[in-house]
């Protein structure tokens, strides 16, 4: 079972409720005996009844729910017509429930309606009873729920009022008058139905599911309009795109007559599928009853919501929710067979019984007689026009034409059928006769003669018409008309006439001819004409009184040869050149018996000369104008400018004479001047006008130390030549260049302006400066100590720079040892000698600046000396046998080993005591260098004796 939600039941108001309660009985008999009396409605239970009525199956009805407990309610019809028997308020809600009603007796008797699904707690269903006739209502159900409550009401539907024919059929008259109707609800019909139950509920026009459309709106989902061609209004049955289970019926009642035998119904249909069966979908049902409610033959049409519908698309609007649409269509509905008779039109529509899925349709309508239409009398070479009624699927003439209006020209009497085919039903077919009748027509023709000139005069019409057999005459000058066969008439004033006789023969045939006759006049010449300027043509209108019917005209140019004359009544003629011309017309009657002759002097005037100059400027400039234009006679007096530049807005057009304009953007530009004279003459001339682009200066340099050239890289746009200028004066000539990418070498560190002047074409310039930087180098320097060899010499940076600071220093000791990099470093020299030391110094630019230095290493003297060996008492001799690499020993100190020392180079000295001393001698050089060398000394004892 489905879970739906819970509505309001659905109670008719129309209804007049009984007074009593507990009607009906658990068996027939019951019933019978407690019958229920129309209308009638109460609540009710099958919690207490019993089974009494089991599975059956009658006239083709499918087995309903009849295996539960069950309820009986009997009535006699009071009237014939159209009952409405509802379940609502049933709970438990969605029981499987079963509504059926039967005649005469139940199972045995004849099921004339049955409904067994229930939506929304409601069911319900639409039987058509006798009066006189007895009827059974079963309430059953399927054992599950096993019981539940409901409210029951049967009740006639809204009696029909038969209406004058076809009243407001097409609702013309902007309301609902001759219809009537009810808002009502569907449930799921029976099994295998083909839709849902209309149960109707409050009657009365307008409603809620009623509308009257009317304007030009268009269908949301069909996208055809909400009114049917032709009309003003048409009818909307259903709430549009809002789902739910409403529903809507519409009837009329008429009778039928000669004058409305075919009833012609036109419909639009929007369904939405909902994928049920057709017992649930959204539906739209048109009907037409006979007097006693059934069925007429050809006259039915069911659309259920579904695809594949024929005549019905799918929506681009509304079509993700599966809905399908048919635009306007006819149907009509031959209801000759029915004359005197009462027929009903009845429109129902529906939305899906479940409440998930909508459906609606409009409808309009129109009566006429059931003939072909159109003129059956024509004259022979005529034509007429028949019709067949409109809304047929399929027309077919006895000419073989299949269109539902066709043009003949019989030449005898000529009857034509046309079959036509129901929309609704391809078997349905009616065939229709109408005859042509083609009546001879007279030939009219006849003669004038006589006339006059120059005044007026008689003419004698004389008629050779054939097959007429009476005439009308109309001379055309105001007179009276003629009915004699060939007549005699005066024209008492000049003129050109049109005379037209009416030949009349049988019936509405006759023939018409016309000729025209002329009366001479005087004639006077007059006429008018254009001043123009040059190269355009002087028009020429003829004012001449009296009716000429000739003109000579002479342009008084004979250089432009055959041009120069005319006989035409209204000429025009391009004079050469400008100047003043007369111009002669001579005009006649149309005999040529009468003339006249006129002179007028006709002006042409010259044509300007449009000139002028305009300055080529750069962008950003003014661009001058000057007006060079000429004119032979009169004055320039207008002046008016298209600068051809738009984006300028009002300042793209000028009046002045010699104007300015400053362009908007760089370019060609036409620019065009149309000069006016005095007389209105004008002429054009378009210029180019160049406004030529600014270069845009720009350049990039190199950052260098000092002496090393700077590199300029220009990156100018639109520039052809270049003019730099370094900032450097005192570089001389070299402080410029033409060059487009220069190099320049600065005479001294730091920051100068350099400025680059470029040209484009028109010799538009661009300015543009740049800062350039040339960092000064270090100022190398350094000091070193002056050591002996085999001590370290120390030096010191003694470096400057002007900028920055020095962040390298680099040391080359002159001796092939590795370099040095800390700022005041130590070395230690292998060797004595002279060393050529170079500290490469870097700033924090990256410039570098070297200086180098001779760093002295100075050598050790090589001590050495000699001694003689003595006896005690003898004095020993000291030689110095010194020696040193460079420079002089200056000092010496000895140490004789006895505590006693000398100063002097080459000492003496007498030992005390013989023995053997170390002798020391210690020599210093120039440079202070110092070495020592100690030696064994024998003193020989003295003997003893």
């Amino acid at each position: 079972m489905k879970n739906l939600p819970i509505f309001s039941a659905l109670f008719f108001t129309a209804l007049s409720l009984s007074a009593f309660a507990g009607r009906g009985g658990d068996t027939k008999q019951a019933a019978i005996n407690n019958p229920i009396l129309l209308p009638f409605s109460e609540q009710g239970s099958l919690c207490g009844a019993n089974n009494d009525v089991d599975n059956i199956q009658s006239n083709g009805i499918s087995s309903i729910y009849l295996s539960g407990r069950d309820w009986i309610y009997y009535f006699t019809a009071p009237e014939t017509g159209e009952m409405n028997i509802s379940l609502t308020n049933m709970y438990p809600i969605d029981p499987n429930s079963s509504l059926s009603v039967w005649e005469n007796d139940i199972a045995q008797g004849k099921c004339i309606g049955s409904a067994t699904y229930v939506s929304y707690a409601a069911t319900g269903l639409m039987v058509n009873v006798t009066k006189g006739q007895s009827y059974f209502i079963l309430v059953d159900n399927w054992p599950s729920p096993d019981c539940y409550d409901f409210t029951i009401g049967a009740r006639y539907t809204q009696p029909n009022v038969v209406m004058a024919p076809c009243t407001n059929v097409d609702f013309e008259s902007g309301n609902f008058t001759g219809w009537t109707g009810t808002q009502g609800s569907v449930t799921c019909g029976p099994v295998n139905a083909p839709t849902p139950n209309y149960v109707p509920g409050v009657a009365g026009l307008p409603s809620p599911q009623h509308t009257i459309m009317t304007g030009t709106g268009l269908d949301p989902c069909g996208g055809f309009p909400v009114v049917c061609p032709g009309g003003n209004f048409s009818v909307r049955m259903g709430n549009g795109q809002v789902s739910g289970n409403g529903a809507a019926q519409m009837q009329q009642t008429f009778t039928v007559s000669t004058t409305n035998s075919v009833f012609t119904y036109w419909y639009a249909a929007v369904v939405q599928d909902a994928y049920h069966l057709s017992n649930e979908q959204p539906f739209f049902r048109a009907e037409v009853l006979d007097q006693n409610g059934n069925p007429i033959p050809c006259g039915q049409y069911l659309v259920v919501g579904g695809p594949n519908i024929p005549g019905f698309s799918l929506s681009t609007t509304c079509g993700f929710q599966n809905v399908y649409y048919r635009p306007w269509t006819p149907v009509n509905v031959d209801l000759s067979a029915y004359i005197g008779q009462n027929i009903t039109v009845r429109f129902t529509v529906g939305d899906c019984c479940y409440g998930g899925h909508y459906g609606y349709a409009y409808v309009d309508a129109s009566c006429a007689p059931m003939q072909i239409m159109g003129n059956d009398t024509i004259c022979f070479g005529s034509s007429t026009t028949l019709s067949a009624p409109a809304g047929s699927a399929q027309y077919l003439w006895s000419t073989g034409a299949t269109t539902q209006n066709i043009t003949v020209s019989p030449t005898t009497m000529t009857m034509y059928t046309c079959t036509l085919t129901s929309v609704v039903n391809s078997q349905c077919q009616t065939v229709l006769q109408d005859t042509v009748w083609v009546i001879p027509s007279p030939t009219a023709a006849f003669t004038p003669t006589g006339g006059g000139a120059c005044g007026g005069g008689t003419f004698t019409f004389t008629n050779s018409t054939t097959g007429a057999v009476s005439y009308t005459w109309n001379f055309g000058d105001g007179s009276p008309l003629d009915n004699q066969q060939s007549p005699t008439h005066t024209y008492t004033s000049p003129g050109t006439y049109t005379v037209t006789l009416i030949a009349s023969g049988g019936g509405s045939c006759a023939d018409t001819v016309q000729q025209v006759v002329t009366i001479d006049s005087n004639v006077t010449a007059q006429f008018q004409n254009t001043t123009v300027c040059l190269n355009n043509p002087t028009v020429f209108t003829d004012l001449s009184q009296g009716g000429p019917g000739n003109w000579n005209w002479n342009f008084g140019e004979p250089s432009s040869g055959p041009n120069n004359v005319s006989t035409l009544q209204n000429p025009s003629h391009t004079y050469s050149s400008p100047g003043t011309y007369t111009v002669t017309l001579i005009v006649s009657d149309p005999n040529n018996n009468c003339w006249d002759t006129t002179q007028v002097q006709v002006v042409v005037n010259p044509l300007p000369v449009a000139q002028f100059v305009a300055t080529s400027v750069c962008i950003g400039n003014t661009t001058v104008f000057t007006d060079q234009s000429t004119i032979s006679g009169g004055s320039i007096t207008q002046w008016n400018w298209n600068f051809g530049d738009p984006n300028s807005g009002p300042n793209n057009i000028s009046t002045l004479q010699n104007p300015s304009h400053t362009f908007t953007a760089a370019g060609n530009y036409s620019v065009i001047l149309t000069v006016t004279s005095n007389n209105g003459c004008q002429s054009t001339i378009t210029l180019p006008v160049t406004v030529y682009p600014n270069p845009v200066a720009a350049f990039t340099a190199t950052t260098v130390c000092q002496n090393t050239p700077t590199g300029f890289n220009d990156i100018s746009t639109g520039a052809i030549s270049w003019a730099w200028n370094f900032g450097d004066p005192s570089s001389g000539p070299a402080n410029t260049s033409a060059l487009q990418n220069p190099t320049h070498s600065y005479t001294s560190a730091g920051t100068f302006t350099a400025t680059l002047i470029v040209t484009g074409q028109g010799g538009c310039q661009d300015t543009t400066s740049v800062q350039v930087t040339v960092n000064p180098l270090p100022q190398s320097n350094f000091s070193a100590t002056t050591v002996c060899v085999g001590l370290t010499t120390a030096f010191t940076d003694l470096s400057t720079v002007s900028s920055g600071t020095i962040t390298q220093w680099s040391w080359n000791y002159g001796d092939g040892s590795p370099v040095g990099t800390v700022q005041n470093p130590a070395h230690q020299y292998m060797n004595a000698g002279t060393y050529t030391v170079t500290l490469t110094v870097t700033s924090s630019n990256g410039c570098t600046g070297s200086f180098q230095l001779p760093v002295t290493v100075n050598p050790l003297p090589n001590p050495g000396f000699t001694s003689t060996t003595v006896c005690l008492g003898g004095s020993t001799q000291f030689t110095d046998m010194s020696t040193i690499a460079s420079g002089t020993i200056t000092q010496w100190a000895w140490y004789f080993g006895d505590n006693t020392a000398s100063a002097l180079q080459n000492p003496s000295h007498t030992y005390t005591s013989a023995g053997t001393y170390t002798v020391s001698l210690i020599t210093t050089s120039a440079a202070g260098c110092v070495d020592s060398i100690s030696l064994q000394i024998t003193v020989n004892p003295l003997p003893v004796v």
